[in-house]
């Protein structure tokens, strides 16, 4: 089964899965964990979430943190060690950092996949601009 098969599973009928991507998680000590990242729409209400997720003993997942997709949700994405020229040709990354906030909620995540930040990247913009049109916000 896939990651992202899994992560459905866990969902109402009302959401879906969009991408499901392995990071690691950087935690308030530093520490590093792998995790997967899923970014989740509730297509009856156009609304959207961030999830991340643990692998529990065998393939099942446990949901560590949910990051709604609100209008002053924030986005930051920096390379985690410069880049290295090497014979004036080849260009090697090290890795990226992914910052995400929500409310009050911070969550750190790394990769060294250039592929993995582009499609996270694409969805969160989609879901930021359009929870800043609609003007998505948490009424207390």
């Amino acid at each position: 089964m896939t990651d992202k098969f899994l992560v459905q599973e866990l969902l109402r009928p009302t959401e879906t899965c969009l991408i499901c991507v392995e990071l690691r998680y950087v935690k308030p000590n530093s520490e590093r964990r792998k995790r997967l990242l899923a970014i989740v729409e509730n297509h009856q209400e156009k609304e959207a979430c961030v999830f991340l997720l643990r692998r529990k003993i065998g393939s099942a997942l446990a949901i560590q943190h949910v990051l709604p997709i609100y209008h002053d949700f924030q986005l930051s994405v920096s390379q985690a060690k410069p880049v290295e020229v090497v014979n004036d040709a080849v260009v090697q990354r090290t890795g990226f950092i992914i910052k995400l906030t929500s409310l009050t909620t911070q969550m750190t995540l790394e990769t060294p996949f250039l592929e993995t930040l582009q499609t996270v990247l694409i969805q969160l913009k989609q879901f930021m601009n359009a929870a800043r049109k609609s003007f998505y916000r948490v009424i207390f």
